[in-house]
């Protein structure tokens, strides 16, 4: 994973000019929506409001070290900011990998970021419950990655160990993690209950990346051949959008299933440059939404945020109607979208 991130950083900066972006100014709170991006061109990690038009460099004072820092996601309330710094000391900038990850909060009411974990491995994914008391994530303490849980309350950081696997998310009651795992070398579904201590699996289809909505009826992820349904309710995966081709590598990534479970966005990667694409459940049709690096649903699921080669757009479902918020370019890595309640 981190060897591809820093192969696409190549490709990035080869395909593009020089990052534009200004130095940030502003509160970014007063929220319509707020959009939260890393710039793998500067290692760092900004917001912006559209209500305000404000751009808040959230990382610039955090550590003294050169570093990379990538999104993970806001809490549902939309106050905080999960993310992590992949760092290594000053004198070392030089060489291509970096010691290790670690999980930073930062919030959006009081400006101030607090370090969630502080280890010498690789932490990453870090989500919070919808009660913000919990955070899972991935820990490659050792040396392969487990899926822990950790208390918000700095005087009892604990981890408890849970299971091998990949991209942990909280279903909406707070009492079950979904997460990929591959215990057959093949990665798949399970359901992790916090009461009980068990585990479900869902499904032996090869998947990840899963993207759940608030209701929890279904979840969309990125399977070997295409991009995949699965329903709760009837405990079945449908294939929804297959690859285009049959080249052997994964070309419809990173899906992304809006609020209210009517549309998918997600990348693909047939081409020089990757394009993103909208695909409604109702008409079975996509929409081409042009070269786009990252992208994201507002919480409303009205809106399409996306990275451009010209700039942060925002296109609105309904109307088909796209504009501009930042006219000029940003490379990234992630991008989360929220609203603060």
């Amino acid at each position: 994973m981190k060897i591809y991130k820093y192969f696409l950083l190549l490709v990035l900066v080869f395909f593009s000019c020089k990052d534009k972006s200004v130095a940030p100014t502003g509160d970014p709170v007063n929220d319509n929506y707020v959009i939260a991006y890393d710039t793998p061109g500067n290692g760092d990690i900004y917001l912006y409001n559209s209500s305000t038009k404000s751009l808040v460099n959230v990382t610039s004072n955090v550590v003294d070290t050169f570093y990379f820092a990538y999104v993970s996601s806001f809490s549902d309330d939309g106050h905080e900011l999960l993310f992590t710094l992949d760092y290594r000391k000053r004198g070392t900038e030089d060489l291509l990998f970096c010691d290790r990850d670690d999980i930073f909060s930062y919030s959006l009411i009081t400006g101030q970021t607090i370090r969630i974990t502080d280890t010498e491995f690789r932490e990453t994914n870090p989500k919070y419950s919808k009660d913000k008391k919990t955070i899972v994530y991935q820990s490659f303490e050792k040396g392969y990655s487990d899926i822990y849980i950790i208390k918000q309350d700095l005087d009892n950081k604990n981890p408890v160990f849970i299971d091998t696997g990949w991209y942990p998310t909280f279903l909406s009651d707070d009492n079950q993690i979904l997460y990929s795992s591959n215990p057959n070398h093949s990665p798949e579904f399970y359901l992790y209950n916090l009461k009980d201590r068990t585990k479900e699996k869902l499904i032996n289809i090869n998947g990840s990346d899963p993207s759940v909505p608030t209701d929890n009826k279904m979840f969309v992820f990125k399977g070997s051949d295409g991009i995949y349904k699965y329903d709760f309710t009837t405990r079945t995966a449908t294939l929804l959008i297959p690859n285009p081709n049959t080249t052997g590598f994964d070309i419809n990534l990173h899906p992304k299933l809006s609020g209210d479970s009517k549309y998918i966005l997600y990348i693909n990667t047939l081409g020089p440059m990757s394009h993103a694409y909208l695909y409604s459940f109702e008409s079975k049709n996509k929409i081409d939404m042009g070269i786009v690096f990252v992208g994201d649903f507002t919480k409303d699921s009205k809106n399409v945020v996306s990275l451009q080669r010209d700039g942060m757009h925002l296109f609105n479902i309904d109307s088909q109607r796209d504009s501009v918020l930042l006219p000029y370019q940003i490379l990234s890595f992630g991008m989360v979208v929220s609203s603060i309640k």
